[in-house]
């Protein structure tokens, strides 16, 4: 297992325990009971490591070839 399969691997987990988080939360109960401090600290590390990971699957750029580019820029 290499870093970039670790890295998927908890970026799967946050997901998940986001997802069960906001299940849970939408318990008004439990949810009026709770500051809004307590709220930020329990949804807000996950949300942000989550948010913090998602730029590393964004698919690769194509990568363009010197002549490529002078082709198109010639050809218009």
């Amino acid at each position: 297992m290499d870093l970039s399969d670790l890295v998927t691997l908890l970026a799967e987990e946050v997901v998940i325990t986001l997802t069960d988080q906001a299940r849970f939360a939408r318990d008004r109960d439990w949810f009026a009971q709770q500051d809004a401090n307590g709220i930020a600290a329990y949804r807000g590390t996950d949300f942000d490591r989550l948010i913090r990971l998602l730029p590393a699957f964004r698919r690769p750029e194509p990568e363009y070839v010197d002549s490529e580019i002078t082709d198109e820029a010639t050809a218009g």
